[in-house]
């Protein structure tokens, strides 16, 4: 087992395995795309919510049975918050 971190490590090498993953290769497509969306500074609550759409997906695919925050989780505590509008669907 391998555990590699940070943006500047993970995206390298996620590109270069990529084209030999036969199990995973959906899930290293979707992770590039995460990570490429994760830029906080010019961010919107909306934003965020869309990648957690997105990680939402990655974790159907890995059939996570003990996640408990999911993009509707984090949706709602917006929305309780006053952050975004109920326009956004997960």
């Amino acid at each position: 087992e391998l555990s590699f971190v940070g943006i500047n490590t993970v995206i390298p090498l996620l590109t270069q395995i990529l084209p030999y993953l036969k199990l995973k290769q959906t899930q290293g497509k979707l992770m590039i795309q995460i990570i490429n969306q994760l830029d906080y500074k010019k961010k919107s609550y909306e934003d965020f919510l869309k990648v957690c759409l997105l990680v939402d997906k990655f974790a159907d695919l890995n059939d996570s049975k003990k996640r408990t925050v999911t993009a509707e989780t984090v949706k709602q505590k917006f929305l309780g918050l006053g952050l975004i509008k109920n326009e956004i669907s997960p």
